[in-house]
């Protein structure tokens, strides 16, 4: 993914080049960039997971007083497990869409680079921006069709007790009752499926796909311009333009899709809370439209729990990530 038009950057990328290279198995040779991008994802998921269960339960839940207050009443209830509820979806699925994007997107590029005639062609930086726009946008648009049901089993794990919780404080039946059964991920699933349909694991895909495509879009253009510009400073080495480019591309994909993201994680939220009631014996909930209010300030909350996790998650990602496609040939 390394800037393809800047020899200053070509001159730096020589650094990790001269350093011990490592023989990939040639028979995993074709997916290098997927295997390696799975392993660089597991490795900062791992770390940033904790934040974004805070992310998450701020998102749909409004009561919390502040970051603190979450972290404190989360661990109170649940414990340190609590901030790793749902860790094995990302671990295991969003990881691999994650690095089929990535494979998807090295492909794609040259394609766009080539073909899109409308394209800038005078100023590299603009070029590289556009190409890296529609390359990322069009990659993670076609990998959301098949993220979107992990993604609603990991915020199903997620908020599952802080709903049952709402249930039971705002119900005045006594048929709601509290189960810990429901915080299997598998157990979730096929509820879900048993009493709301399989759509009901696509709930929100429309707020998921804008999601994805959008945010996709600004994350790849965003990493390969600062990294570019990045390269135009002699005093700024390989390591720190990629840690720095990283970090800035997952702030802005974050905060673009973060309005998307708390609308599908509302809409996910009367999921489960319909599975519960239907499980009780009682009738779901009048069906309520999730509109965005761009200028709410309950749409935010969650926001600095956000860009600090996508800062560092995204920073240790490609660091590792560009590292392991230069050493491992």
């Amino acid at each position: 993914m390394s800037s393809i038009t800047n020899a200053n950057f070509l001159k730096k990328d020589s650094q990790i080049c001269h350093e011990k290279v490592i023989f990939f198995p040639d028979v995993l040779f074709p997916w290098r960039p997927t295997i390696l991008a799975y392993a660089s994802l597991s490795i900062s998921n791992s770390i940033g997971f904790p934040i974004d269960a805070v992310k998450t339960r701020m998102q749909s839940r409004y009561d919390f007083k502040g970051y603190h207050d979450c972290i404190k009443r989360t661990y109170i209830s649940e414990g340190v497990r609590g901030f790793y509820r749902g860790i094995t979806i990302p671990l295991i699925s969003n990881s691999i869409s994650r690095s089929l994007t990535i494979s998807l997107f090295i492909k794609l590029k040259p394609v766009f680079y080539y073909t899109v005639p409308c394209l800038e062609m005078n100023k590299s930086v603009i070029r590289e921006a556009q190409v890296s726009f529609l390359s990322g946008a069009t990659s993670a648009g076609i990998i959301s069709i098949f993220t979107c049901p992990f993604d609603s089993l990991k915020i199903h794990s997620q908020i599952l007790i802080l709903v049952q919780k709402d249930l039971l404080k705002n119900s005045t039946s006594s048929q709601i009752h509290y189960s810990k059964e429901h915080f299997s991920i598998i157990n979730t699933l096929r509820k879900a499926v048993k009493y709301k349909g399989l759509r009901s694991v696509y709930s929100g895909f429309k707020y998921h796909l804008s999601r994805d495509t959008l945010s996709g879009g600004i994350y790849y253009s965003s990493y390969e311009v600062t990294k570019f510009l990045l390269s135009s400073f002699p005093e700024a080495s390989l390591q720190t333009s990629i840690f720095i480019a990283g970090g800035i591309a997952g702030v802005l994909g974050g905060l673009v899709a973060f309005p998307l993201d708390t609308a599908k994680s509302l809409v996910q939220k009367n999921v489960i809370s319909d599975i519960i009631r239907i499980e009780n014996g009682l009738d779901p909930l009048p069906c309520k439209a999730n509109s965005i209010k761009i200028f709410h300030g309950a749409v935010y909350k969650g926001i600095t729990a956000t860009a600090f996790r996508a800062f560092i998650v995204n920073s240790i990602f490609f660091t590792i990530f560009e590292f392991s496609m230069a050493r491992l040939h």
